[in-house]
């Protein structure tokens, strides 16, 4: 009788320990993936900031005012962009189960 018991509490603490496992690698990839994607987006950023406006490190001229203008359009853009991914960050607690 003794050894049910024991057994069935081993088998139910081994398949909690496994479901905290998976939900801690399920978080692990997910944030691996954002920070590719984050990696992906600042590098495209950078890139077309970078091969689109290259007269931005002259000095000042009022008939460049336009690549001053997409620069900052590029800027708003991303931090829009930002704005709208960043709250798929929220991690949520989960309800654990009482321990008997």
């Amino acid at each position: 009788m003794k050894n049910d018991k024991y057994e069935f509490l081993y088998n139910y603490a081994r398949s909690s320990f496994d479901d905290e496992l998976q939900r801690f690698k399920n978080i692990e990839d997910k944030a691996s993936k954002y920070i590719s994607l984050f990696s992906i987006l600042i590098v495209g950023f950078t890139a077309l900031i970078r091969f689109s406006g290259s007269s931005l490190l002259e000095p000042k001229k009022y008939h460049r005012l336009g690549n001053d203008r997409s620069c900052i359009d590029y800027i708003y853009f991303f931090y829009i962009i930002m704005e709208s991914v960043i709250p798929s960050f929220k991690i949520y607690r989960y309800a654990k189960t009482p321990a008997r």
